[in-house]
């Protein structure tokens, strides 16, 4: 990356300008340099939200928008440190990037390693890091070379490594195999290298297929806002079952529920016997849904299903999910959709024939507005039509 002096200058002096007004206007500093400028000021205003701190701390480099873009939100990185607990001597991250987890890990450990293959990462890192974390060590050279050169140093604390979701062609993927570094045939690099291995999956990956590939203690899967962000797998190497939690990072609060899937096997799931006007409707945060504790939720809140397949309760009281007050039930036929799905509508189908923009195209149902409205199958079969409004009824307790 193009840096120099006039480039942080001219950053700093136009940090909350905007972009495309500063491209279209002559500049003191020009070609490469005012275009690293530009990517500077750009991401650093695109970021505010997701990393509010390196946005906010002066002199911070951005490598660029691909990293920025991959890398964790800073919420999420924080959390990482509730998730591995604990102090270390020595940590390292094998797989470096933007650095977000290793500055969020680093306040575990009296040091810290970061491993990266990029230049462009490291030579941002070099930067970066002293006004971040004063512990950390920046080590330009491959996951795998880095194992083989410390195979004799002693077991390290903590090792995390988050392994790029990206083929050779650049197309996207999630399998544990699929990934680089591959995790399922290093883990046992890993574990003769460190007390506790810490794994950040895709969000896609099945939680199960985790359990088996990698036997880990735990499996957290965050929820960020409602949308599933990552699985957290913390590996140590013991026989104990596999405990797993779902977690939704809201923006004032934190919920959280942990079993395992002897206990979701266990458990008995809970069918309400009629769904009728007036009863709270609700839908499961993106990570308890992805953590398939189905019969579960309806022993630990109280809940009911409203048919195996369907992923919806009806509750009463707290519920780790969206709630919504019923106004009104009906059979799904051709005279109720057109009735009800006419106009404005926010949409949800659950276990139904039809997928959300078929439901649109066929009905012509608008995005938004007030209502919202649950395509599903009853325990009796029937596929229905929900519809209700929004709103806190109850106040969580965590």
């Amino acid at each position: 990356m193009v840096w120099s002096d006039e480039i942080e200058a001219f950053v700093k002096a136009h940090i909350g300008d905007d972009v495309r007004l500063l491209a279209l206007r002559k500049q003191q500093i020009q070609g490469e340099e005012l275009r690293t400028a530009l990517m500077q000021i750009e991401l650093r205003q695109r970021v505010i939200e997701k990393l509010p701190s390196f946005a906010s701390t002066p002199g911070i480099r951005f490598p660029s928008r691909l990293a920025t873009e991959q890398c964790s939100s800073e919420r999420a990185a924080l959390f990482k440190r509730k998730i591995v607990g604990g102090h270390y001597k020595k940590g390292v991250d094998l797989t470096g990037g933007m650095g977000i987890d290793t500055v969020a890990l680093s306040f575990l450990c009296d040091e810290m390693t970061y491993v990266e293959q990029n230049p462009e990462l490291c030579e941002a890192a070099r930067h970066n890091f002293p006004l971040l974390a004063s512990n950390v060590t920046i080590c330009e050279t491959t996951a795998e070379k880095w194992l083989d050169e410390n195979r004799d140093s002693g077991r390290v604390g903590l090792l995390f490594v988050d392994p790029a979701r990206r083929d050779d062609n650049g197309g996207k993927v999630f399998r544990i195999e699929e990934c680089t570094p591959n995790i399922k045939s290093l883990l046992p690099r890993m574990m003769a290298a460190a007390e506790k291995v810490v794994v950040k999956l895709s969000p896609m990956l099945d939680v199960k297929e985790c359990i088996e590939a990698l036997h880990p203690d735990t499996i957290t899967i965050v929820s960020v806002n409602n949308e599933c962000k990552e699985l957290v797998a913390v590996i140590t190497g013991s026989n104990r079952e596999t405990e797993i939690e779902a977690v939704e990072l809201r923006k004032d609060d934190c919920l959280s529920m942990r079993f395992t899937l002897s206990e979701e096997a266990a458990a008995t799931g809970i069918q309400v016997s009629s769904i009728e006007k007036g009863m709270v409707v609700a839908e499961p945060y993106a990570a308890f849904m992805k953590s398939g504790a189905w019969k579960t939720l309806c022993h630990r809140y109280n809940a009911r299903m409203l048919a195996p397949s369907s992923h919806l309760y009806v509750t009463e009281g707290d519920f780790p999910g969206r709630r919504f007050l019923i106004t009104q039930v009906c059979d799904f036929n051709k005279r109720n959709a057109a009735m009800i799905l006419k106009g404005q509508a926010n949409l949800t189908v659950r276990n139904f024939p039809m997928t959300v923009a078929e439901v649109r195209k066929r009905f012509n149902t608008q995005d938004g507005g007030e209502r919202y409205i649950f395509l599903t199958t009853a325990h009796d079969n029937r596929r229905i039509i929900i519809e209700g409004t929004k709103g806190e009824f109850y106040k969580f307790t965590v």
